[in-house]
C-alpha cells in the first residue's frame, strides 16, 4: 500500500477508464468516499481535484487612490487583547505614508512627538531639495539663504482634540485617546512663512480589507471566481464587491454585490478585476481593487461532476441529513517531487496547484449541497484563506483542527440553518496514548498494561501527529424534540507497515467519542458518524473494528508490532506523507522480531454501518495503487441510508 491520493466513489470507473486521461487536464485526483442521504441521512463524497498553489493576483490600488483616502484621515487599529495599536497617515507637505506602532498604555506625547518629527524633517528635505535645485539654475547668495541651510519650518503644535473640540492632555494613554470623532490639529510654517492649520479626522478600527488577490488562473462558464482577502471590523456580506473586465482600454462591470461571480464565456482571453469596499455601520474603509495575473481561460467539460450532482439533486424530506467526507489533497504534498514524478506524472504542475484544484474541489462540494462536510488534508494557511471565506458564503461554519506539526488537518462545516453546535473539540490522539490512567479505564487494564510493556510501540504513537475533530450537533427542527448527533473526523496514519497503528488509533477514538457522549448523558440516545480518510482497506483491524464491533488478540496485524521501528530521517525514505515536525520516520525492520504485543479491541458503539457496506471498489486512484481508504461509518439503528454517491 502507498500513499493514495487520488480520490474515487466506487461507482465512479465502472465506464470511466478513459476518464482519467481525458480529464487529467482539469483533475489532479478524485477524492474520497461519496455523498449519501439517511433519512436522517448521510453523503461521503467523492471528488476531485486540479489545481495551483495559491495564484496571487496584482494589487492594483493605486497611490493616488490611497493618498485621497488618507487625505484627511488618521487611521487607528486599536484591538481588545492586544498591546500594541498602529497610527496610520499622511505626513505633510510631502504626502508621505507614515505608519506608527506604539504601545497601548503610554502617553499620547509620544506618538504626537514622533508626528512632529516626521512633519518637521518632511518639510527640511523638501526645502533642501528646492535649494540644490535652485543652486543648479541660478547660485546665488540670496537664493541660498531664502531656501536652505537652517531654516526649518516652525511647527506650531501637533494636537489632539476630543469630540467637543478640547485638547486632550498629553499625558493621556493612547488607550484612551484615539477614538472615533477625535480630531488631530496640525499648525505648522509653509515655505512661504504662512501659517497652515490641517485638521485630521480620527477613525479607529475602521472596516478594513487587505490582502486581496484573485487565483493565477480564472476559468470561465459555471466555476466561481472567488479572491482572497483578510476582513477586520467588517464582514463579508457589509462590503461592497464589483466585478469588471477589460475590454478596448477600459474596465466594463459584469457584476457586483458578492466576493463571488461567474464568467461567461464571451470574456475569456480578458483580463478581470475586483474590488472591495469595506462597509460596516454607515462606516466605510479604504477601497481595494486587483487585477488577474492571467488571462480569463476556457470554459471546463464539468459533465462528469454534474452528473453525480443530479444524481443526489433530490431529497426524500427536509429531515433528510447529507454528509460528506473529503480529503482534499494539501498543497504541502501536491507540490512535492514524489507527488508530481511519482504519484501524478500525467498531471501538468499548473492542474496540481493548489488555486486551480480549489476552485474545482468547492464547485464539487457546493454542488451536492451536504448538510456537513467533513475535510482532511486541508492547509492550516488555506483553511484561513480560502475555505472558511468561501463555505462561508454557502451558508457552513466551521472548525479546524490542524495536525501536531500545524501544517495541514481536519476541517469540518456544518450547514448553519439546519444544525446547531451543541459542542465540539479536536485532539491529539498522542496525547491520550502516553496516559496511562486513561488508557486503563477506556481502553481495559490488559491492553493498558500490554502497550506500556512495549516500549517500540509506545515510542511511536507518541510521536504520530494524528488529530480528531469531534462535533456534537442539534438539528434546528421546529418540533420540540431536537435530535442530536456526534461527528468525527480524522486522518490517520498513512504508512502501509502501520495497520496495527491504525487499528490502535481506531480503538482509542471510539472509546473517546463514548466517554464524550457519557459525560453529557447522550451516550445511546444519539446517531454517530465516523468519517475521514483511514488509509485502512476493508480486510484490516482497523475498519473490523467499525463493522464487526471487535478485533481479536490474533489478529494478524498484531504481529506487523514486532517489525515496526523509527528510523532516522537522513535514511532513504520512500514515502510520502511525512509528520512534519518529527525527526524520525516509520520503516519495516526485519530484524526486530522479539515478541508480539496483542490486544483485545472492542468498539462501544457496537457494530456500525458503512455507507457503502464496504463493497467500493476504490476511493483512491493513483498510478501505482487503486483501492479503498475512506469511508464514513453511521450508527444503522438510528439512521437508514436513503442515498449514495
Amino acid at each position: 500500500m502507498r500513499r493514495m491520493h487520488t480520490r474515487l466513489s466506487c461507482r465512479r470507473l465502472t465506464s470511466e477508464r478513459s476518464w482519467n486521461r481525458s480529464a487529467k487536464q482539469y483533475f489532479a485526483r478524485a477524492a474520497a468516499c461519496s455523498p449519501l442521504n439517511f433519512s436522517s441521512a448521510n453523503s461521503a463524497n467523492s471528488a476531485l481535484e486540479a489545481a495551483r498553489k495559491g495564484g496571487v493576483g496584482a494589487i492594483t490600488t493605486t497611490m493616488a487612490a490611497k493618498k485621497d483616502f488618507l487625505s484627511d484621515l488618521v487611521v487607528v487599529r486599536k484591538c481588545d487583547g492586544e498591546d500594541d495599536m498602529k497610527i496610520k497617515m499622511l505626513i505633510p507637505p510631502t504626502g508621505k505614508q507614515r505608519n506608527l506602532c506604539r504601545q497601548k498604555e503610554e502617553p499620547i506625547a509620544k506618538p504626537l512627538d514622533r508626528i512632529r518629527m516626521a512633519i518637521s524633517s518632511a518639510y527640511s528635505n523638501k526645502k533642501d531639495k528646492r535649494n540644490k535645485k535652485k543652486k543648479k539654475s541660478d547660485p546665488t547668495d540670496a537664493d541660498v539663504k531664502e531656501f536652505g541651510g537652517t531654516e526649518s519650518p516652525t511647527l506650531f503644535s501637533c494636537t489632539m482634540l476630543d469630540q467637543f473640540g478640547k485638547p486632550v492632555p498629553e499625558s493621556t494613554a493612547n488607550s484612551e485617546a484615539w477614538h472615533t470623532g477625535y480630531t488631530l490639529e496640525l499648525k505648522y510654517t509653509t515655505k512661504d512663512d504662512e501659517v497652515e492649520v490641517k485638521k485630521l479626522k480620527i477613525e479607529s478600527n475602521l472596516p478594513t480589507c487587505s490582502d486581496l488577490s484573485l487565483p493565477k488562473t480564472i476559468i470561465a462558464g459555471d466555476i466561481w471566481t472567488s479572491p482572497n482577502f483578510s476582513l477586520e471590523f467588517c464582514s463579508t456580506q457589509d462590503c461592497e464587491w464589483c466585478w469588471f473586465v477589460e475590454e478596448q482600454g477600459e474596465w466594463i462591470r459584469i457584476g457586483g454585490g458578492a466576493p463571488e461571480c461567474k464568467i461567461d464565456v464571451r470574456h475569456v482571453g480578458k483580463r478581470l478585476k475586483v474590488s472591495c469596499e469595506p462597509r460596516c455601520d454607515g462606516r466605510i474603509g479604504e477601497r481595494m481593487e486587483t487585477v488577474s495575473e492571467d488571462l480569463i481561460s476556457n470554459a471546463l467539460d464539468l459533465h462528469f461532476m454534474e452528473s453525480r450532482h443530479k444524481h443526489m439533486l433530490q431529497r426524500s424530506s427536509e429531515d433528510t441529513l447529507r454528509i460528506m467526507t473529503y480529503n482534499v489533497l494539501a498543497d504541502v504534498y501536491a507540490k512535492t517531487d514524489y507527488a508530481q514524478n511519482v504519484l501524478y506524472p500525467d498531471i501538468s504542475k499548473n492542474h496540481l496547484s493548489m488555486d486551480y484544484r480549489q476552485q474545482l474541489t468547492l464547485f464539487e462540494i457546493g454542488g451536492f449541497d451536504s448538510d456537513i462536510v467533513c475535510m482532511q488534508e486541508v492547509d492550516s494557511i488555506w483553511y484561513d484563506k480560502f475555505w472558511s471565506p468561501r463555505m462561508s458564503l454557502k451558508g457552513y461554519s466551521g472548525i479546524f483542527g490542524p495536525k501536531t506539526s500545524k501544517v495541514e488537518g481536519c476541517a469540518l462545516f456544518w450547514r448553519v440553518n439546519k444544525l446547531r453546535v451543541v459542542s465540539q473539540e479536536s485532539i491529539h490522539i498522542r496525547n491520550l496514548f502516553s496516559d496511562s490512567l486513561w488508557l486503563k479505564e477506556h481502553l481495559g487494564e490488559h491492553n493498558a498494561s500490554t502497550l506500556a510493556k512495549d516500549k517500540n510501540l509506545c515510542q511511536i504513537l507518541g510521536k504520530i501527529s494524528t488529530a480528531v475533530q469531534f462535533a456534537l450537533f442539534e438539528t434546528n427542527s421546529a418540533s420540540a424534540s431536537k435530535e442530536k448527533l456526534l461527528v468525527v473526523n480524522t486522518h490517520l496514519y498513512f504508512h502501509p507497515g502501520a495497520s496495527h497503528i491504525r487499528a490502535l488509533s481506531v480503538a482509542l477514538i471510539l472509546a473517546y467519542a463514548a466517554d464524550l457522549l457519557s459525560k453529557q448523558n447522550f451516550f445511546g440516545e444519539c446517531a454517530v458518524f465516523f468519517c475521514g480518510d483511514l488509509n485502512s482497506e476493508p480486510d484490516t483491524a482497523a475498519i473490523e473494528l467499525f463493522a464487526n464491533g471487535s478485533v481479536s488478540s490474533d489478529h494478524h496485524e498484531w504481529h506487523d508490532c514486532t517489525h515496526f521501528t523509527w528510523k532516522g530521517r537522513d535514511d532513504d525514505v520512500q514515502g510520502f506523507e511525512l509528520d512534519e515536525e518529527l525527526k524520525y520516520e516509520l520503516k519495516v525492520d526485519n530484524e526486530h522480531d522479539t515478541g508480539c504485543s496483542r490486544f483485545e479491541l472492542t468498539n462501544p458503539f457496537g457494530r456500525l454501518v458503512s455507507s457503502d457496506g464496504l463493497r467500493s471498489a476504490f476511493t483512491n486512484y493513483v498510478k501505482g495503487y487503486i483501492g479503498s481508504l475512506d469511508y464514513i461509518f453511521y450508527s444503522g439503528e438510528k439512521m437508514k441510508l436513503e442515498n449514495f454517491a
